[in-house]
């Protein structure tokens, strides 16, 4: 079984600030699963977040960008686009998610999906910063498309 980390928040001055299970709960999971990417273990990453859906935690933006970070790092795109797509029919993407993804698809060479996502970012009226078009541009390369 794998083991959360163990987060503790605090109000500025070192005081642990009042919050509920829940939350605490999703935070932990979200950290564990960014660190799981990290530490290149995309599989447990993804187990953490299908753990999460089983106890009916509330999924928000910051877990599903740590699931498709940990996707990303271990260069697993279908996966992270998966993620992706059912994310943005519940929830509104931010930039980090959609660099996540442009990323994941930068790392598996696939141009045309990390074009696509650039387009679609530009749409939901969000800023793409260097990150969303270096990957993309990135993909564009090492696919031969310049």
């Amino acid at each position: 079984r794998v083991m959360l980390l163990q987060l503790s928040e605090t109000d500025g001055r070192g005081a642990p600030t009042e919050r509920g299970p829940l939350a605490d709960s999703v935070r932990t999971y979200s950290a564990s699963i960014s660190a799981s990417g990290k530490q290149r273990q995309w599989q447990v990453g993804l187990q953490l977040f299908e753990d999460m859906r089983d106890a009916d935690l509330q999924l928000d933006v910051i877990c599903y960008s740590a699931a498709i970070g940990a996707c990303e790092k271990g260069r697993q795109w279908e996966q992270a686009l998966h993620l992706f797509t059912g994310m943005a029919s519940r929830l509104r993407p931010d930039v980090i998610c959609y660099n996540a993804v442009i990323s994941a698809c930068e790392k598996g060479q696939q141009w045309a999906w990390a074009l696509y996502l650039l387009g679609d970012m530009r749409q939901a009226r969000l800023q793409a910063d260097i990150i969303g078009h270096s990957a993309t541009i990135s993909a564009c390369e090492k696919s031969g498309h310049r």
